[in-house]
Formats: C-alpha cells, structure tokens, sequence
C-alpha cells in the first residue's frame, strides 16, 4: 500500500519528524510493506453482490501484525462517570478511578464504569487504525485522541484512514480521508485540541472490483477470504427475483463455478 496523502493537524508532522522519527517510520513502514491486494473478499451486499472488494478485517489484521511486531501495543484506560454536571467537572481532571468513585459517592450520585481504548501505542503516540464505519473516525478524533491527550498519555495521535479512492471498492460506510479532513478543516485549526497526523492509504494500484476479470483460481483465493455462508445466502436472495441484471447473472455464473470447484 501506499500513502496518498496526509493532513497534517497542530504541527503533528514536524512533532513526529523531530522527536520520534523513529516511530514514524514504524507507522509509515507498516503500511508500505502490505500488499493490499493479497487481501481481497467478495461483497455480501445485495446492491454489490459479488464484487471483489479489500477486506476490512484482513488489512486490519495484517496492519496489526506489523506494528506488534515492532513493539507497539493496545491501552485501554478505565473509569468512572456520572449524571451530575458539577461533580463531573469535579472529577473531569482525576485519573485514579478509584478516587473518581469516592468523589462520585461523596457527592451521592450513582457511578458507572466505562472505559476507552486505543489500538496502538509506543512512546507516547496513538495510533488508530479505521476501517469501520464513517462515524468512528469522529470518535476517535474527538473523543480517543483527546481523552488520551489530555491525561499526558500521548503527545500525537495518528489516524489511519482508506482514500476515496479505495473506499470505492470497500464496503458501504467506509470513511475516506477527504471527507474526514474537511470535517476536521471545518471546525477549525484548534479543534479538536491535539497534534494528529491523518495519513489517508491505498493500494498501489487498485484492482478491478469485478470476479470476471479474475482467473478461477485467483477468485477462488478471494472466496476462501470471504464468508461462504452470508455469500450463499445472497445469492439465493438474488436468483429468486425475477429482474436480474445481465452482469450479475454473470457474475453469479463465475462464482457458482469457483465455488463448486473449490468444494468438489
């Protein structure tokens, strides 16, 4: 894969080059080793059946493997909150959760424990990785990244998101990096109130998202990448309607044909 863009927020970048270029090497380095397209599965959704997409999962997975291997780790912070305003400003800058709790029920409020959690850390940088849903781009900006920031846990934050480019040939409610930066951009230079690099990443070159341009044996390889069952269960879905496009007639012929062969 290759990294197509970057944003860079409050100075990340020059934090990163000047006080953990090592670091940032790992980062980048983790992502540049992965061929995105030894990663691929078919897609279960009825408007995309059968499309050849990069699997979410399995990048995931790869991308974790790496960083674990140079020593990055998982941290999760637990803790306590409650209803009342006042005693949450009270609380808000105490990082023992145990003393959250005493304070809560000094005050006579009920405290429920909760927690957050980043995917990889080392020396003081986070690093999350996103390709879930849009949505969950927002959280780890403004709620990750600031929540670890502002308990000195890290100095940087990095968000690892597709490019439009390849979210087109992911699953629907994917986030992509230029909608992510000009969310971020709208709200302005201080907002939210941490050094984050957004490193928005692709495959070096993108293939085609239709199973006919592939050899049997090649999308044999993506279906076994692929949930058989949920891949089943559409395409039944599918042949019992009665309007059916001509390239997904044909689609479903080729891995009908891959699947048998696979099974036989």
């Amino acid at each position: 894969m290759k990294i197509a863009n970057e944003y860079n927020h409050l100075n990340a970048r020059e934090f990163l080059i000047v006080n953990k270029s090592s670091q940032y090497d790992e980062i980048r380095n983790s992502i540049i080793s992965i061929d995105a397209n030894k990663y691929l599965k078919l897609s279960y959704d009825v408007a995309k059946w059968g499309k050849v997409f990069y699997s979410q999962a399995h990048l995931n997975s790869a991308i974790k493997e790496k960083l674990y291997a140079a020593a990055w780790h998982d941290m999760r912070i637990d803790y306590y909150v409650t209803g009342d305003e006042n005693t949450t400003r009270d609380i808000i800058n105490v990082l023992d959760k145990n003393e959250q709790r005493s304070i809560i029920k000094s005050h006579g409020y009920d405290y429920f424990p909760t927690y957050n959690q980043v995917d990889y850390l080392k020396d003081k940088i986070a690093v999350e990785v996103q390709f879930g849903k849009y949505f969950s781009v927002a959280y780890d900006l403004h709620v990750k990244h600031t929540f670890f920031y502002s308990r000195s846990d890290i100095d940087v934050g990095v968000e690892v998101i597709p490019t439009k480019a390849m979210e087109e040939h992911m699953d629907t409610g994917v986030p992509w990096f230029e909608n992510e930066v000009t969310n971020v951009i709208r709200e302005g230079r201080t907002n939210p109130p941490v050094p984050i690099l957004i490193l928005g990443i692709e495959p070096d070159d993108i293939l085609s998202d239709e199973p006919t341009d592939f050899s049997d044996d090649d999308l044999i390889r993506i279906i076994r990448n692929s949930d058989l069952k949920k891949l089943k269960s559409k395409m039944i879905d599918i042949m019992s309607k009665k309007r059916r496009s001509d390239a997904i007639v044909t689609r479903i012929e080729k891995i009908s044909r891959c699947i048998n062969i696979m099974e036989s």
